[in-house]
């Protein structure tokens, strides 16, 4: 069965063509924001995923984008699937674009299929402030 281990939003994610090692820059969880709505040019969510089982398991997960008052949830990305055969598996996932209507705090839900079943295993707050001026 397939673990998650933890998730991350930074605004860029870099792996060394070299020596293989993925490095999250600015690790991001809020914005403050002139007004509102306010596009991100720059934001991606890395995620570290896990297996014990020797035969491989099927990774499948998905994000998405929950509005601060619940008013609405936008999936953001749906993966393929991976058939995992190594016991770590990095996943990025770049979301340039995303859009932030209104201030308050935003959640990124992933979800990773398990039997055909989505289940929830991290919810990553995102806080989106317009700034007043004094």
């Amino acid at each position: 069965m397939i673990k998650h281990i933890w998730s991350i939003l930074c605004e860029k994610v870099v792996t060394d063509k070299d020596t293989g090692v993925t490095s999250y820059l600015s690790a991001i969880e809020a914005i403050i924001v002139k007004s509102v709505p306010v596009t991100m040019p720059f934001l991606a969510l890395g995620s570290l995923w896990r297996t014990d089982n020797p035969a491989g398991d099927n990774l499948q997960f998905r994000v998405s984008l929950i509005h601060p008052e619940s008013k609405w949830e936008k999936q953001l990305v749906t993966s393929e699937g991976t058939l995992l055969v190594t016991k770590r598996y990095r996943s990025n996932v770049v979301m340039n674009g995303s859009e932030f209507v209104q201030a308050g705090t935003y959640m990124f839900k992933v979800e990773v299929c398990n039997n055909g079943k989505w289940e929830q295993v991290a919810e990553i707050p995102f806080d989106v402030t317009v700034a007043t001026e004094k």
